[in-house]
């Protein structure tokens, strides 16, 4: 079985470079704007929404404190 990682992140540019190099849909990228919460909140959010999807494989997704938007990474 092959294992691909899932990418979690704060850095807002990451979604441009990810695109913009066409990084393979292998992986998975989970961009979380989550401004203004406490670590504890924060923690149940990224917990939460890792659990959420079987797998990330594939997708960039941006977090934000009311919604997950999910969009396919580049099939190379």
């Amino acid at each position: 079985m092959a294992e691909s990682a899932t990418h979690l992140t704060l850095d807002k540019g990451f979604g441009q470079l990810t695109f913009r190099d066409r990084l393979p849909a292998t992986c998975g990228i989970i961009l979380f704007r989550l401004e203004g919460k406490d670590r504890v909140e924060f923690c149940r959010i990224v917990l939460e929404t890792i659990q959420s999807e079987d797998s990330w494989s594939g997708f960039f997704a941006v977090v934000t404190a009311d919604k997950v938007r999910r969009r396919p990474l580049h099939e190379n």
